[in-house]
């Protein structure tokens, strides 16, 4: 199920996976293709509810918000490719009450504001209002830092279980919540660590976010938190992707579902890859999604 809501810019629908406003929305045919591909343009254009009027445009009545589509193969979209396309990216950002989640967004607008390639977009809701009736509008999921442990951040445990199909991030608490719903234990560091800048070892050069860090070279990252995984209690499904200076987890992946922590905070002034690390996880996301 995909959200029509996605491929609309200045019209009259309101944002994303939002319903049609107070009055009929229309949107330009060339714009539904950006998104839903030729394919998904007729599945529109045959649909009863939806007519079309002399500027070309889709007429939607207010109930049509949503649309029964699959994702389009590469030989759908405009220019041969999703990437090529310029295909809008809807994005869940769970904000687990921590104000980094706004350096996340800046790090996302940067991204967007570059030229070609897939641009987000993205919703910012709080962990204890996750829409967990509205997941599959959504192609990728990041989890944000936050204070505390993971059981104590409100829906967060539940999310993890309930998405684990969706391409996901998670960032400090998020990368706990991610190692603690797949059995491993948490334990508490001897000093916090906020603020803190540590050179990346044992970087898996395999892995498709962490590995690309870098290029080889030095990286350093920024950590802000008092408790980390527990390497001794991690499941084999979880792989370590690199470690700090004392060998502690800094980010891994799953083995076979979508699914990436780091511990460090890529939208830290301090991490010298964020940006890169976020565009590399855009990009992974954007795959699994074809």
């Amino acid at each position: 199920m995909v959200c029509l809501g996605e491929c609309v810019r200045n019209c009259d629908l309101v944002g994303v996976g939002r319903p049609v406003g107070p009055a009929r929305g229309a949107v330009a045919v060339h714009q539904l293709a950006q998104t839903f591909g030729r394919d998904g343009v007729d599945r529109v254009k045959h649909d009863a509810n939806v007519r079309i009027n002399g500027n070309k445009q889709l007429i939607l009545p207010m109930s049509f918000t949503r649309l029964d589509i699959p994702r389009p193969a590469d030989s759908a979209w405009p220019g041969g490719s999703r990437q090529e396309a310029g295909v809008i990216m809807n994005i869940l950002i769970i904000d687990n009450y921590d104000s980094f989640v706004y350096n996340i967004v800046g790090l996302l607008q940067r991204e967007r504001a570059a030229a070609g390639g897939i641009r987000p977009d993205w919703d910012v809701v709080r962990n204890d209002v996750i829409p967990f009736g509205s997941l599959d509008r959504y192609d990728a999921i990041i989890l944000s830092p936050g204070p505390g442990v993971p059981g104590e951040a409100g829906g967060l445990m539940r999310l993890v279980a309930e998405a684990s199909h969706v391409p996901m991030l998670g960032i400090c608490l998020g990368h706990q919540a991610i190692a603690q719903h797949y059995g491993a234990r948490l334990c508490q560091l001897a000093h916090p660590r906020h603020g803190h800048p540590s050179v990346l070892t044992d970087i898996d050069p395999a892995d498709p976010l962490i590995g690309r860090c870098g290029d080889g070279r030095g990286v350093t990252v920024g950590r802000y938190h008092s408790w980390t995984v527990d390497e001794t209690s991690l499941p084999s499904c979880l792989h370590v992707t690199s470690r700090d200076e004392e060998g502690h987890i800094m980010s891994m992946r799953h083995e076979s579902l979508p699914t990436f922590g780091v511990q460090f905070h890529p939208e830290s002034v301090i991490t010298t890859c964020g940006r890169e690390l976020l565009h590399d996880f855009i990009v992974y996301a954007g795959e699994c999604s074809r």
